[in-house]
């Protein structure tokens, strides 16, 4: 009995020595990368006694709240990391503790990956980056160019020098592009457009795919690209990083460079205290080529004038983020000429010709047809931490972009005749403001809340294909996701409501005189599902249901008039209605050591998907003879599969597979939807002469029994074949779609170390056998084949 009692006693004392204990405490930190020291992102901290835990946000802070004093253990996990332990000690002031994670061996970061992270905590929508390595692989080629290195992005092409990225099928007005956070406003709609973005700036390019329609966009029916940055610096120090590039296709030379510092900062960036100060880069680049070449001919008129720059400048302080980014895109393009055709009996002849009825020589000359595009933005942006579990983000924005566009003949009614004078220009304005508001209801549930609004003027000065307009977007959305530590599952949803509101002023006949103003307005919902199961820490499945809808552009609505850079007569249609997709992804995806692999099976239902009809009869202006082309509206269904594999079958030899399989169907019309993307295979096979080195800017070689050992190098050999694109609806085109086509290339990767400075060289090959083609979705397959070999090398220090 007395011992009994004493055993009671004992229990009462501790349970009252627990309830006096103080349990409002804060464990917080930041996860980085031990090799790379960047942050990491959606990383899970879980304290073990006590059942609690967190992910890091996208800056890789953590915070865990209400906490006792004592001792505890930390475990860390991340999808790509090996798993750490860390003690901590709690006291009256709380715990700060930051954790490197070293990555699983043999995984390179420096190729193209699978978005394992981003899926894992961040979406539930199949997405797939490019980074690294095989990021700089692509420096000196357009942002669509650099895209067609992802499973289920091809492009859309006018020519040789515009490049539009199209994903699972869709692109322009349907594919949201988001540069450093802002959405591109330029003039997307024409498919000579391309994004007006400095892709040397992007140190990640991630593809959304699917309808992301809840947070970036209710029009965002095909899918999203982030271009996003590197992470500011926040150490002190210079640094930066050149990269220089040649093309020997057109004889093209690129330079870009970055420099970056920080002002008052600590030796440790990744400090948990809050003295860190101002951070800042400047960028530029510049782009020069000449006229390109088939296997058997030059492409008159096809060079290209680039120069961009850009700068960054942001401050941290105890519980707000402020930054400024500006930067301004130039582009001088050169149309082919062989495109532009004086009368109907000579453009007959062009479909039929086995090349082009203009001859060239290489010249670096940008003469008429082209295109002189310059966009500026300007943005601002705000965070203020509110307390542990909200977070509030404001950004204002305001972009310009100026575009004219340059007929074959200089002269044009009553406009001089200096080459200087557009014949068709635009002058948009879009400013934008957005703020949300990132929230953690519980432990498990934490979500966003925002509110947007946009507000465009374009002005049509001359042309008059597309008439001047006002539109204004006003939109609001929520999103919740519900994680818990223990749980194989996610669940995330959404809902947006958007309304737009638009003013065109359209002019019947002659561009000098005021036009009939016409309104409309468009509302509707968007939203989504999505679930994450996890079968192990490296396999998972997602899937995703979504609706998205998208109101028709005003071209689509409008145009009536010679389009110059696709070199066709376009006519829009003022009835055409509001789109609506349904869209199901199912994604599995293996991110293991020696396999990496991601499946994605998509079925997309469009109502009212409105599209460019041919017209079968070509027509004859004043500029010249041009193939036409209506707006038209049908219910559409686009069902297909991505797949990427990356598999270390033996040793130092990976072997990298892609496909992307499409069958897209005009229901209305019970036949082949047109101008969709064939069906492709890619294969890669790699020989890595070391293990990938993390250690690479310090050691870049090693010395064995007195011999030289270059470490990150690399060769490989690929196979890229495109079928037939044979879904095509009947008599319905201008001329039948090309043959498939099989292309080789190769490529050699080191690192070099030149007097203790480290250079990255990739040189590579591509279309090494020169062959011959045409591919489907290049609007001038009319009148020329594809560009042949080209050689590039590709030079990058940094410092």
């Amino acid at each position: 009995m007395q011992h009994t009692i004493k055993c009671v006693v004992a229990i009462l004392f501790f349970s009252l020595s627990v309830k006096a204990q103080d349990c409002n405490h804060i464990i917080r930190g930041r996860i980085i990368d031990a090799e790379t020291q960047q942050p990491i992102p959606f990383a899970t901290v879980f304290v073990k006694e006590m059942k609690k835990g967190t992910a890091s946000d996208g800056q890789g802070f953590y915070s865990i709240e209400k906490i006792c004093t004592g001792n505890f253990t930390l475990e860390i996990s991340h999808i790509e990391c090996s798993h750490e332990t860390r003690q901590v000690s709690v006291n009256d002031e709380g715990a700060a503790i930051d954790i490197a994670l070293h990555h699983h061996e043999g995984t390179d970061l420096q190729e193209v990956s699978i978005s394992a992270q981003a899926i894992e905590a961040k979406r539930t929508q199949a997405s797939t980056a490019l980074e690294g390595a095989a990021l700089a692989a692509t420096r000196g080629q357009s942002l669509g160019d650099a895209l067609k290195n992802l499973a289920g992005v091809t492009t859309l092409n006018t020519g040789a020098t515009v490049a539009k990225p199209v994903i699972q099928g869709m692109h322009s007005n349907r594919v949201l592009i988001f540069n450093n956070g802002v959405r591109q406003e330029g003039q997307q709609w024409g498919m000579d457009h391309a994004p007006e973005i400095d892709a040397a700036t992007a140190d990640k390019l991630t593809v959304v795919k699917g309808a992301g329609s809840v947070i970036y966009g209710a029009d965002a029916i095909g899918g999203i690209v982030l271009v996003e940055p590197k992470m500011m610096r926040w150490t002190e120090g210079l640094g930066g990083k050149l990269n220089l590039g040649s093309f020997s296709n057109g004889r093209t030379g690129s330079v870009a460079l970055m420099l970056e510092g920080c002002q008052f900062c600590h030796t440790n960036g990744f400090s948990t205290d809050d003295k860190r100060k101002f951070s800042w880069r400047l960028q530029g680049s510049v782009k020069r080529g000449g006229n390109l070449k088939t296997p058997n001919y030059y492409l008159a008129n096809t060079g290209i004038l680039e120069r961009n720059f850009s700068g960054n400048i942001e401050h941290r302080g105890d519980k707000t983020t402020n930054s400024l980014y500006i930067s301004q895109f130039y582009t001088k393009i050169g149309i082919f000429r062989g495109a532009h055709i004086g009368n109907l009996d000579d453009l007959k002849k062009a479909f039929t010709a086995s090349e082009p009825l203009v001859k060239a020589d290489f010249s670096y000359d940008l003469a008429r047809p082209q295109q002189q595009v310059t966009h500026s933005l300007l943005k601002y942006k705000n965070t203020w931490q509110l307390s542990d579990e909200q977070r509030l983000l404001t950004q204002i924005s305001v972009q310009r972009n100026e575009r004219g566009e340059f007929d074959a003949h200089r002269s044009f009614g009553n406009l001089p005749t200096e080459t200087d004078i557009p014949n068709m220009a635009f002058d948009l304005w879009t400013s934008s403001a957005n703020s949300t508001l990132e929230h953690h209801l519980s432990q498990n549930i934490h979500g966003k809340v925002g509110a947007e609004f946009t507000y465009q003027n374009n002005q049509t000065e001359r042309g008059g294909l597309i008439p001047s307009f006002v539109s204004m977007n006003g939109a609001a959305f929520l999103t919740e996701r519900w994680h818990r530590y223990d749980s194989k599952w996610e669940l995330e949803s959404g809902v947006r409501y958007d309304y737009k509101w638009l003013n065109a002023r359209v002019r019947k006949s002659n561009p000098e005189t005021e036009g009939t103003l016409q309104q409309f307005d468009f509302q509707s919902v968007a939203g989504n599902i999505g679930v994450i199961y996890k079968l192990n820490p490296m396999a998972y499945f997602t899937y995703n249901v979504a609706t998205a809808w998208r109101a028709p552009t005003v071209n689509e609505l409008f145009s009536l008039g010679v389009h110059h850079g696709t070199a066709s007569y376009e006519r829009g249609n003022i009835n055409l209605k509001s789109e609506r997709s349904f869209n199901n992804t199912l994604s599995f995806v293996v991110n293991e050591k020696r396999l990496k692999t991601q499946v994605d099976f998509y079925h997309n239902f469009i109502k009212n998907y409105i599209y460019l009809r041919p017209d079968n009869v070509p027509i004859l202006t004043i500029r010249g003879a041009f193939p036409a082309f209506d707006y038209a509206q049908s219910d559409a269904r686009l069902t297909g599969l991505d797949i990427f594999i990356d598999w270390n079958f033996y040793k130092n030899f990976n072997l990298e597979s892609k496909a992307s399989l499409l069958r897209a169907d005009n229901l209305s019309q019970k036949e082949a939807l047109i101008l969709m993307p064939a069906n492709r295979l890619f294969f890669n096979l790699k020989y890595n002469f070391s293990k990938p080195n993390a250690d690479r800017i310090s050691n870049p070689v090693s010395v064995e029994n007195g011999v030289v050992k270059l470490k990150n190098t690399s060769i490989s050999f690929g196979v890229n074949h495109v079928f037939a694109q044979n879904r095509v609806p009947l008599n319905q085109d201008y001329v039948a779609p090309p043959k498939a086509y099989t292309l080789l290339n190769m490529a050699f990767s080191t690192t070099i170390l030149i007097k203790k400075q480290v250079f990255d060289l990739h040189f590579q090959v591509n279309n090494l056998a020169n062959v011959a083609y045409r591919d489907y979705l290049n609007r001038f397959r009319y009148f020329a084949d594809e560009v042949g070999r080209d050689v590039q090398l590709k030079v990058q220090y940094g410092f």
